[in-house]
Formats: C-alpha cells, sequence, structure tokens
C-alpha cells in the first residue's frame, strides 16, 4: 500500500475514534450531573434520581467501551517496555506484529460476540431493570467499541509491517 493511502486510512479510522472520544466526554459530563443530582436529590430533598444507579453503570460501561480506539491511538495502553526496548528495532517491529495480530483477533471476537447478545438482548425484549428501556442498544456499544479498536489494530499492522522492511 502506498503511504498516501495508509495515511488516508489513519486520519479516518483516528478521527472516528476522536468522535467516539468525545462521546465519551460527553457521557462523563452526563453521569458527573447524575452522580451529583442524584446525592443533591437523596441528602437535601430526600428525593434521589430514580434509575441513577443503573445510569450509571451504563454510562461508565460506555465510557470504556467507546474510548478503546482512542486510547490504542493514543497508546495510553498498558505496556510493558522493560524487555523489549532493549530488542533491535526488527524484533520489536515482530513482537508489536504479532500483539497487534492477536489483539485483533481477540477484538474480532468481541466485535462479534457483542453483536450475536444485541440481537438476542433486541429478540428477548430485555430491558435496563428500574428505567425499563432497551438493553439492546446499550450492548451494541460493546460492538461499536471494539470495531473501532480492531481498525486501529489493523493500521497498526500495516504500520509495523512497514516498520519491519524498513528496518532491514
Amino acid at each position: 500500500m502506498s503511504d498516501k493511502i495508509i495515511k488516508v486510512l489513519e486520519n479516518s479510522i483516528r478521527s472516528t475514534g476522536s468522535v467516539l472520544h468525545n462521546v465519551t466526554i460527553a457521557m462523563l459530563f452526563v453521569l458527573v450531573l447524575i452522580g451529583a443530582g442524584d446525592v443533591i436529590g437523596r441528602y437535601f430533598f430526600n428525593r434521589p434520581i430514580t434509575g441513577a444507579r443503573e445510569i450509571g453503570s451504563l454510562l461508565v460501561a460506555g465510557i470504556v467501551l467507546l474510548g478503546w480506539a482512542y486510547a490504542q491511538a493514543k497508546g495510553a495502553h498498558v505496556r510493558v517496555e522493560l524487555i523489549i526496548a532493549r530488542f533491535p528495532t526488527r524484533v520489536r517491529a515482530i513482537t508489536d506484529l504479532a500483539i497487534s495480530i492477536v489483539s485483533l483477533a481477540i477484538f474480532s471476537l468481541v466485535t462479534w460476540q457483542g453483536i450475536v447478545t444485541a440481537i438476542k438482548l433486541w429478540e428477548t425484549g430485555r430491558l435496563v431493570s428500574v428505567l425499563l428501556i432497551p438493553l439492546a442498544p446499550f450492548q451494541l456499544m460493546v460492538s461499536i467499541g471494539a470495531f473501532v479498536i480492531c481498525l486501529e489494530f489493523i493500521i497498526e499492522i500495516i504500520l509495523n509491517i512497514r516498520n519491519m522492511r524498513r528496518a532491514v
């Protein structure tokens, strides 16, 4: 693949990750508002927000799941580089490639099973208790987050292959 095509793909995937990151920021803001509102309502007015705990759980899950790709793009996931940093450039590139391939396989399975689970939840009509809203759309956050991180891993695989060739 040419460098121009790779750059366009990388920018497209990274902008998608950034959009999801902005969604997670909004979700975090809503989580803070609901949490503060629930505490104020509970302790000052003896009227907590109904379903605040359930909404909070869904928002935290969304924040984590939709933030995966952005964290991967920024290199913010935990990496143990104590030993790998001492390897030659080519060995590091091969190691990174292998890790990216395994990660792609794992998150592909997460994407697939997330979709399967969302379909089952939709068909059975499962609802979020207390709120009585469908659970399936929230389950789709798993698949969306996993799919976008899969795209990140594809870009990393392409870049790792290119780095291996240049390290020769």
